[in-house]
This record gives structure tokens, sequence and C-alpha cells, in this order.
């Protein structure tokens, strides 16, 4: 891996969106002219055993799918926590679902941890299932004032349409979640 490349892992179980969401940002990283790599992994379940992917973010060629250290995690749940956290590289971010998650504490000082109640912000919008686009929105604005990596609404939206694929009846509700993620986040930064 480059030094300017920047990993990403969502992690949770079937049934979460968690290839969704990672397939969501890369399609978005896409359109704002970075170059994506999109690795999922996931048991033969189709719901409830593992799943995570990779995202890998580069402003030239990647070089490897591959990645040992990432710069920030996206935990869907409290059984991935500890895995992720010890994957992080230093001065990494660690974005949870606090609705599921519950209090986790950072067993390590050289990261940052952001707890987002996704699945009771998604309720607040009347779709439980849109959690996912929602701590993806949180992460989005997360990675912007945290490591650089800039990508803007539209970015986000085109991200969403290319994901969504056939699903135009699903734009509004996620683009809704989306933005209620960002808006999140920034009220994180703000306390």
């Amino acid at each position: 891996m480059k030094t300017n490349d920047t990993v990403i892992r969502f992690t949770g179980i079937g049934g979460q969106g968690i290839l969704f969401a990672g397939k969501m940002l890369a399609e978005a990283a896409l359109s704002a002219g970075i170059h994506p790599c999109f690795a999922p992994s996931y048991g033969a379940e189709k719901r409830g055993g593992p799943s995570e992917c990779t995202v890998i973010l580069s402003h030239g060629e990647l070089p490897s799918p591959c990645a040992s250290r990432s710069q920030a995690a996206v935990v869907m749940n409290g059984a991935s926590f500890l895995r992720e956290e010890q994957r992080l590289a230093g001065g990494g971010i660690i974005v949870v679902n606090s609705s599921v998650c519950g209090d986790l504490k950072l067993s390590r000082a050289d990261l940052s941890l952001f707890p987002v109640p996704a699945s009771e912000l998604a309720e607040k919008l009347k779709n439980d299932r849109v959690a996912n686009v929602v701590i993806t929105g949180a992460l989005a604005e997360l990675l912007g004032a945290h490591l650089g990596i800039q990508l803007s609404q539209e970015h986000l939206v085109e991200g969403l349409k290319r994901t969504l694929a056939g699903k135009g009846d699903l734009m509004a509700v996620n683009t809704e979640a989306l933005t209620c993620g960002q808006e999140y986040a920034r009220s994180l930064a703000s306390q």
C-alpha cells in the first residue's frame, strides 16, 4: 500500500447492508475522481453470518487490493469492534453503530471513536433498513474532517444512484439517510 492510500473496513453481519455501504462509498469516490477498490467478504449464510468489505481509496494507481492496516473502520455490531480496533493504523478513526454496539471504549489512545446511533436515526426516518446509509454518511463527513478524503454531497448521491441502479424508488429515503448521517457527524465535531 502506498502512503496516500486510505483503507476503510466495513464490518457487521449479513443483512445489515455492509456490502451496500462499501460499494456506495467506492462509487462515490469514483465519481469524485478517486481510484477505489472494493473487496467484499462474507460467509455462505444469506443473513446473520459475518460480513465485511474493504474499500481502498487512492489518488493514484492501486497496486493491490490487500491491506494489513486500515485508516478507518465502520462497525455495525459489537463482536467486530476489538478486531477492527487492532487492525487500525495509528491516527485512525472507528465509527460504530452505537444503537447496536452500545457504549464501547477504545483500548488505544492513538485512535478516535465516533459513536453514531445509526439504527435509531434510521427508525426516525421510518425505515430501519437505511442504518447502513446513515453510518456511511457519517463516515464520509468524518473522512473529510480527519483523513482529508473529501466527498461532496453530489459525489455521495451519485454513489447512491450507481449502487441503487434500477431501484430509483429507494433514492429519496436513502438520500435522506445519507444527509442525516452527515448532519449527525457534524454535530459530533461541534461537541
